[in-house]
């Protein structure tokens, strides 16, 4: 699955990125790469640290997209959230005293 997720998946996506707002199909491209994510999210467990960086980095420049739908705009702030938890709790499964992203992307005690 790492290797799926960084070697293929994240960079595709990234890939996209810059062809965002190029098209008519921006919005279902927006809405593809939403799903892609929705879908990846829940099976990336403890690996979750590896690519955080690169997934919030995705999350930003959706939302700095001004074909993101609200709609979307809802699904993407879910799956920043639902990044955030997942990132913690594989933090906390390796180091339970280590700080947390508190939910908004900075470091908390």
């Amino acid at each position: 699955m790492e290797q799926i997720v960084t070697g293929i998946l994240i960079p595709l996506i990234e890939g996209m990125l810059p062809l965002l707002g190029t098209s008519t199909a921006t919005e279902a491209w927006i809405e593809q790469i939403i799903t892609a994510l929705e879908n990846v999210l829940p099976l990336l467990g403890n690996f979750v640290p590896t690519v955080y960086q690169a997934i919030k980095n995705i999350i930003v420049a959706l939302k700095a997209d001004p074909n993101t739908t609200q709609a979307q705009w809802t699904k993407i702030d879910a799956i920043d959230a639902q990044l955030d938890a997942a990132n913690d709790a594989a933090i906390a499964a390796v180091d339970p005293d280590a700080p947390t992203t508190a939910g908004n992307g900075t470091t908390a005690t």
